[in-house]
This record gives structure tokens, sequence and C-alpha cells, in this order.
């Protein structure tokens, strides 16, 4: 085997060639896994039933209001003025009126979301090797803002 010339630089390791033997100076970045759940897409039901079966209430027809649809993972930032004030991540349950639920916070106004992810029946997060943590993927690439209008 050829000695290398001083000068160029070293190959880099690749976690896939570390399965030959014991290497002690090689260093790891931490690992993340990308975790993805399957959340489905809604349901076709327009009527609410009561135990008896009668009509209890009726899901709106429109499946886009103000450009939300129930599922999509939207960002609100609500001023500090307003009752649901700071600043709210997670999936989105939409009303006829325009006041959202975002996550666990009912009763904010369409203006203050913006678009993270649409609906597309998946949930996607990534998983970190030193311990159980999970967080949202941030989208790459692309303008979100635009898909709001």
């Amino acid at each position: 085997m050829p000695a290398r010339r001083s000068g160029t630089p070293q190959r880099s390791i690749r976690p896939d060639t570390l399965c030959v033997g014991e290497l002690t100076d090689v260093r790891l970045p931490a690992l993340r896994t990308l975790v993805i759940t399957a959340q489905g897409r809604g349901g076709y039901q327009r009527t609410n039933v009561d135990a008896s079966g009668f009509p209890r209430g009726y899901f709106t027809r429109a499946k886009r209001i103000h450009g939300f649809s129930t599922g999509d993972l939207v960002r609100a930032e609500v001023p500090g003025h307003v009752k649901t004030g700071g600043v709210h991540l997670g999936r989105i349950a939409v009303r006829a009126v325009g006041s959202f639920r975002v996550g666990k916070m009912d009763g904010i106004n369409a203006k203050y979301c913006r678009v993270v992810q649409r609906l597309d029946g998946y949930d996607y997060g990534f998983h970190c090797k030193q311990g159980s943590r999970r967080f949202l993927a941030r989208p790459q690439g692309r303008d979100l803002r635009a898909a709001r209008r």
C-alpha cells in the first residue's frame, strides 16, 4: 500500500466504515433520526351525532377557511395585548368564523397564523440519540408565506 503524500487533505471517515474495528480518535456528530408518524387525513363524516343517533352539529362544507385546513401545522404569532398572546406552534383546527385552535390554545384569529407545513397525513420530527428529545422538523428551501395567499 503506498504511503500518503504530505500536504494532501485527510479523507473523512464515514460512519458506515466504523464497524470494521476499534478506532479511538473518531468523533461522530450527534446522530438524529427522522421520525414519521401516520396521522391520517381526517374523516368523511359531515354530521356529529349524540348517543341516541340524533344530529348534534354539522361540519362546514368548505375544505379551506382563510387558506387553512384542519391539520395544517401553523405558527401563530399573536401580539401581547390580545388574550391569547404569544407564539403558538401546532396543528390547527379551523372554524368557519375564522377563530382557530392552534395546539391547545383556542380562539386565535386567522390573520396571526402562518403555514409551516400543509396536511399530508404524516407528522415529522427528529429523534436525537443522546436523549428522547423530539422537535418539529423545519421545512427548508420553500417560501411558505406565499402558500397562504
